[in-house]
C-alpha cells in the first residue's frame, strides 16, 4: 500500500461509490469518502460541464478541508436529446426522484 499522510478523498456522499472505487484501488491507496472526513456539505456544481463540476467539487474539498481530493460528476448525455440533461440529470427527474 502506498503510504501517505492522509488518505485521500474521494468528493463524494454516495456511500456506494466509495465503496466501489475502494474495491477498485485494494490495498494500493487508503481512501475516504467525505462522509469520512466530517464533510455534510452540499458541495456547490455551478458548471456547465461534468468536468467542470468534478474540478469544482475537488477544489472545494481543497480548500475547504486541506484534504488532497479527486471527485466526479456524472450525468446522462442522450444524443437524441441534444446531450441533454448532461449536469442537470439528478435534476431531470423531478423533485420525487430516488437513486436507489
Amino acid at each position: 500500500m502506498l503510504k501517505t499522510e492522509l488518505p485521500l478523498v474521494f468528493a463524494s456522499h454516495n456511500a456506494d461509490k466509495v465503496m466501489e472505487i475502494r474495491e477498485i484501488l485494494g490495498n494500493s491507496l487508503e481512501l475516504e469518502g467525505l462522509a469520512d472526513i466530517g464533510c455534510r456539505d452540499d458541495i456547490p456544481e455551478p458548471h456547465h460541464t461534468l468536468e467542470e463540476n468534478a474540478m469544482a467539487k475537488a477544489r472545494y474539498v481543497y480548500r475547504h478541508f486541506g484534504r488532497d481530493c479527486f471527485a466526479d460528476d456524472t450525468g446522462l448525455e442522450v444524443k437524441a436529446l441534444n446531450g441533454q440533461p448532461g449536469v442537470m440529470s439528478a435534476r431531470y427527474a423531478g423533485p420525487g426522484k430516488d437513486s436507489k
